[in-house]
Order: C-alpha cells, then structure tokens, then sequence
C-alpha cells in the first residue's frame, strides 16, 4: 500500500514530533526548568546551549554521513530510541543540581537528535 499526497505529509509531520518535541525541551524548556526548579545560573544554562549548538556543527554532518552509509531509516530510529532513553537520564543528570553535570547533559541531549535529523 502506498502513502500519497497529503497522508505522506502527515505522517512525516507526526515523525519530526517525536524528534523535534524532545528537542526543544533540551534546548528552550531548560531556561525555564533551570531557573525555577534548580536554580542554576541563566549564564551557565545559555553557556551549555551554545557550547551544545557548537557540538551540533559537527554532529549534525557527522550524522549524515552515517545516515549515507548505514541508511536514513536505520539512523532516525537509532536517534529517535536515543532520545526516548536519554529523556530519563537527562533530567535525572539535571536534578543532581551540580553545575558541571547540568553543563554535560545540556551538551549531551542534543546528540541523539542530531542523529535523528
């Protein structure tokens, strides 16, 4: 059975949720999160994003060039069961409210998506 016109859309739609959800909870929801519930530093949340973006300059490409070699599919599922799993511990690493470890798993999180890209 093929997926055509509008289906194809929607289904890809409902795909990039599941990526992209998670995401933006690593990369926007912390500002608010660490601030409130951990009392962390703006500066020290802002610094791990940034350094994190950086890290996706070179994860992202990297990524694509597995997705080549081993396949799309292959790696969006990889990435996608990736961020399923590292949600738990990404905030588990979060409520330990020790900077260095906040700064690590803010820098992590954005690994798993950039291989689902």
């Amino acid at each position: 059975m093929a997926v055509h016109g509008s289906s194809f859309v929607a289904l890809t739609a409902l795909a990039r949720t599941v990526q992209q959800g998670p995401f933006y909870i690593f990369a926007a929801f912390i500002f608010t999160y660490g601030t409130t519930m951990l009392h962390s530093s703006r500066d020290l949340l802002l610094a791990a994003v940034m350094c994190a973006t950086a890290l996706s300059a070179v994860t992202i490409p990297l990524a694509g060039h597995l997705s080549d070699r081993f396949g799309c599919k292959r790696m969006y599922l990889i990435g996608i069961a990736g961020i399923g799993i590292f949600t738990f511990v990404y905030f588990a690493l979060l409520n330990t409210t020790i900077p260095a470890v906040i700064f690590a798993a803010i820098i992590l999180s954005f690994i798993p998506h950039d291989i689902a890209c």
